[in-house]
């Protein structure tokens, strides 16, 4: 369907905003959810995206719609982001938030695994086809204007086609991730704007730059270099909800705007592992320079008082930053124009181990040096042990939320938040143990080993005791699933933790719910 000139500025004015040329929060599976949203209007984010929403759960489970999308009469404009690859179901689910939204997003970005095997995000920029089938029929059947955010591929003129046809489809508004799905984690890498300037000289609709948004220079830089319509921003705003204030505005401290979503959180009834999430990226750098903070925060569950524990957290480094012995590290105290602590080190290391190969357009790896690979091996082990925390803490949440609807029993939940507080001990220690560790040291992969033995042991044991994990398959069974994206697997995913280790979380998008309290 075809776009004319007025259908295009109609839908810039509905959705950027006017003046255009605006920071914009990306979409992110429990970040972006309404809390978080209004902490970044509140700076100036003019338009933001909700998490990511699995569109089939969200049409099946009343629950998962109930935790999953909230909004307010304040939260506008905004853009719900759906993932699947049915067209109906798709539909469908649009239909239940269109009266509460500006327009209707499709995840053609998420690059994780768990896309692959749900067959979603980047993945399905290689079905063209069937794209453009479920594009051409939201826009014809929703009220509100349908949208696609997508990455590039390594062929540029590959990346220009798709744009071409999503736009030919019905898409009014496409967001360009400068980065391929496998310019992922610690292989990101830079946002290639030169090819989203393409895409926006090719097109006629809308176009937003996604990637490398760290500092609010950025955001102007990015703006000329790809002459899009609005910035996207994932990481820069994680790290610093007030990355959109003015250039000429004063830069809040982190511990303010800990402060203020804490506020947020409690009035928007977000949950421990949300919160958990925001507080960290927020005060890394102030987590960074005082390490028993850090622990402290770490050490908190989802315990009945969790809140008011992360409020007194956030008031004793307030109080940190005031009086005569006030702390003077500038990673802790402030970030102003400069990187936020992670987004900076992510960024120099990607600098130095990975380059864009300009006649072939793919990023490959330069050579690494021995000392940089066991400081990616320590960080990569700790935030990997830190994740688990989460969703231990979020397993705890949930069997809570079950029993007091009935669905499990107090004896069963008491058991179990047992065993989990017992896991959260052994995980906490291990985590402190692997912090003492000098990264510089030859023998680091070793000491690593060493020191998560006894905690994996653990968990090894306490998956199987649940029955968690794989069973080993008959050659017929084994055959039945060969090549079937969605088959159970027990290798290693690219976090380096196994599908049996993925058992210990509880996102309905990864695993079924036990459906008696036995098998809880």
């Amino acid at each position: 369907r075809s776009l004319s000139h007025s259908d295009v500025d109609k839908i810039q004015d509905q959705l950027l905003g006017l003046p255009t040329k605006q920071l914009i929060l990306a979409p992110m599976v429990d970040a972006s959810e309404l809390a978080f949203r209004a902490l970044c209007r509140r700076y100036g984010t003019k338009l933001c995206w909700s998490p990511m929403l699995h569109a089939r759960i969200f049409c099946e489970n009343e629950l998962y719609r109930a935790e999953k999308f909230t909004t307010d009469e304040g939260d506008r404009p905004l853009v719900v982001q759906f993932c699947g690859h049915d067209k109906d179901i798709l539909l469908q689910a649009a239909k239940l938030v269109e009266g509460q939204c500006d327009c209707i997003d499709l995840n053609l970005g998420c690059p994780q695994d768990i896309a692959r095997r749900g067959r979603y995000g980047a993945f399905l920029m290689e079905e063209v086809e069937l794209l453009e089938e479920i594009v051409s029929h939201l826009s014809a059947n929703l009220t509100v204007p349908v949208s696609c955010k997508i990455r590039i591929f390594p062929e540029e003129a590959r990346t220009l086609d798709l744009a071409r046809r999503l736009e030919a489809s019905g898409c009014s508004l496409l967001t360009v991730h400068g980065r391929t799905k496998e310019q992922n984690k610690e292989d990101r890498g830079d946002s290639d704007w030169a090819v989203i300037r393409k895409v926006k000289e090719t097109l006629r609709i809308p176009v937003l730059a996604n990637g490398s948004i760290g500092r609010r220079k950025d955001i102007q830089a990015c703006l000329e270099a790809t002459g899009a319509d609005g910035v996207m921003s994932a990481e820069g705003l994680l790290e610093n909800p007030a990355l959109g204030l003015a250039p000429e505005e004063r830069m809040p401290e982190p511990v303010q705007l800990a402060k203020e979503y804490l506020e947020l959180a409690e009035k928007y009834g977000e949950g421990t592992k949300i919160v958990r999430g925001h507080l960290f990226k927020i005060l890394h750098g102030t987590f960074e320079v005082h390490k028993d903070l850090r622990e402290a925060f770490a050490s908190q569950g989802a315990t009945e008082g969790w809140l008011e524990f992360y409020k007194k957290l956030v008031d004793q480094i307030e109080t940190l930053h005031s009086g005569a012995d006030a702390c003077k590290e500038i990673r802790c105290r402030t970030q102003q124009d400069g990187y936020g602590p992670a987004y900076d080190r992510h960024t120099r290391r990607n600098a130095d181990l990975f380059h864009k190969d300009s006649r072939t357009g793919e990023v490959v790896a330069r050579g690494v040096s021995n000392g940089i690979r066991r400081e990616v091996a320590l960080e990569r082990m700790l935030r990997r042990l830190r994740r688990r925390q989460g969703k231990l803490t979020s397993e705890i949440g949930w069997m809570r939320r079950k029993c007091q609807h009935g669905g499990l029993s107090q004896e069963v939940l008491d058991t179990r938040e047992k065993e989990i507080n017992e896991l959260c001990a052994s995980l906490a220690s291990t985590i402190k143990a692997l912090e003492r560790l000098n990264p510089d040291a030859e023998d680091i992969e070793a000491r690593i080993a060493e020191v998560t033995d006894a905690y994996e042991k653990r968990a090894f044991q306490d998956l199987e005791t649940r029955g968690l994990l794989p069973k080993k398959k008959s050659g017929a069974a084994t055959s039945q699933h060969k090549g079937d994206p969605t088959a159970p697997s027990a290798k290693r995913t690219s976090s380096g933790s196994t599908q049996a280790e993925k058992g210990l979380t509880n996102d309905v998008d990864t695993a079924k719910r036990p459906r008696t309290e036995e098998q809880a």
